[in-house]
């Protein structure tokens, strides 16, 4: 005796979805410094300062080419999303934050990133010394697979 332990589902084709891509990363800022209420408070500010800059330092990624905010505000379908959120790690008791970046592009080929170098650049100017800043792309390798499916 065997049972049925699959679901086949026919899909249909979506063609808004057909030709783009989106992009996820997220970028870490840790301070390095101990934190207190003032340097939380100061942290904030220079991050909410760089969050409404960040034309500065988003650019568009084809291939193995970068090239500015201009040419990546061409290529988006909608604004590009923006989460953040402030932590005081548990263990050094030190600050940094985690930014979440979603954008969706009209080109498969496209993918949004970070100059982390003028991040850097920024951060330095502020606070005087280097903090630790890193960025990763947060696969969405099944949402493009489902899309890809319905193209």
């Amino acid at each position: 005796m065997s049972s049925k332990r699959w679901k086949v589902k026919e899909v249909e084709t979506d063609a808004s979805v057909a030709d783009t891509n989106e992009s996820n990363l997220i970028l870490t800022i840790n301070s390095n410094r101990c934190a207190d209420e003032d340097e939380i408070i100061a942290f904030k500010g220079i991050i909410g300062y760089m969050l409404e800059r960040l034309d500065k330092v988003l650019l568009l990624k084809q291939g193995n080419v970068f090239s500015g905010y201009a040419d990546l505000s061409e290529y988006l379908v909608e604004d590009v999303q923006v989460e953040v959120r402030y932590e005081i790690g548990p263990r050094f008791g030190r600050s940094h934050c985690h930014i979440f970046l979603h954008a969706k592009l009209s080109d498969r080929g496209s993918m949004m990133n970070v100059d982390i170098t003028k991040v850097r650049e920024y951060l330095i100017e502020q606070w005087g010394y280097n903090p630790h800043v890193n960025v990763k792309v947060v696969d969405n390798a099944v949402l493009n697979l489902s899309r890809y499916i319905r193209k």
